[in-house]
């Protein structure tokens, strides 16, 4: 059972998780069960009281449920932070994948649909028309100007992230992004 969902962009906090363990323990002891018990193991802790077997096996019991709700806790507070380190090295790999101010971008042609079909001469089949788009470049900007340096900082701090990353962030990239283009998105 996990608790936190590694393809969601969204990351629980700690006290998230915490309310999701104790959800957990809940399933199968209400907070006077606990009370009940609690009060069991302290009369019996003092000497005042000896639990019958039954009350004896649903300590045991409760204790055991505990533990491994605590566990479950525990091991998604660690998944939560290799998710959060997942997103941070996504989003510095998609802020790398942007052009340097300073280098410009040079203008190019793309390609679109004219919204009519012809039939393509190779298969025979209908294929969506194109036409020619030319896209005008972006000029480069001096690397002394604010705008470059600010962008040479954002890509310093992406290439770290990347260059920190671990064999198991990157392992979880790479599901993240074999599961985005298997979902198709």
């Amino acid at each position: 059972m996990a608790i936190v969902d590694m393809m969601s962009d969204v990351v629980p906090t700690d006290a998230d998780i915490d309310r999701r363990v104790v959800s957990m323990i809940r399933t199968r002891y209400s907070a006077e069960d606990e009370m009940k018990l609690a009060r069991i193991a302290i009369g019996e802790q003092r000497g005042v009281y000896d639990p019958t077997a039954d009350e004896q096996a649903m300590i045991d019991d409760y204790q055991l449920h505990v533990m491994w709700c605590r566990e479950q806790g525990e091991q998604a507070k660690q998944d939560a932070n290799l998710l959060r380190e997942a997103i941070a090295w996504e989003r510095a790999r998609e802020r790398l994948s942007r052009p340097r101010l300073a280098d410009g971008v040079p203008a190019r042609t793309a390609y679109e649909e004219t919204g009519t079909y012809v039939v393509d001469e190779a298969t025979g089949e209908l294929v969506p028309e194109l036409q020619p788009v030319e896209l005008s470049g972006v000029p480069a900007i001096p690397p002394d100007d604010p705008a470059a340096i600010a962008d040479e900082a954002e890509r310093a701090e992406a290439q770290a992230i990347i260059d920190a990353a671990t064999r198991q962030v990157l392992d979880l990239v790479a599901q993240r992004d074999q599961w985005r283009s298997s979902a198709g998105g």
